[in-house]
């Protein structure tokens, strides 16, 4: 995961895994996740947890070279995806939540 954290960061161009294990091992080292507009990670964009690129491919390739030149923007995006995992992909409080539901059952 420490190569995560050190990347500059990811690019997520699947029509079919944008809620994949990657971007959660991404968000939880604080890595930097880009992603097109075809994924649907509209929460984590909420939390400003990750970038969404243009689909226009020439577009999202001027968005990725402007970050290689903004390294604040991208150290924001890293706190802001691991503090996203630390508070929503966190185990023991998704946990605790079904099991207060179940208990309710």
């Amino acid at each position: 995961l420490e190569y995560f954290k050190n990347a500059d960061f990811f690019l997520l161009t699947s029509w079919y895994e944008c809620n994949s294990n990657f971007a959660a091992e991404v968000f939880s080292s604080g890595g930097c996740l880009l992603t097109l507009k075809s994924c649907n990670l509209n929460y984590m964009t909420q939390h400003k947890a990750l970038k969404i690129l243009s689909f226009n491919p020439v577009y999202a390739s001027k968005q990725i070279l402007e970050l290689f030149k903004n390294k604040k923007e991208v150290n924001k995006i890293k706190k802001n995806a691991f503090n996203y995992a630390k508070n929503k992909l966190n185990w023991t409080k998704l946990t605790k939540k079904m099991i207060f539901f179940y208990k309710k059952i």
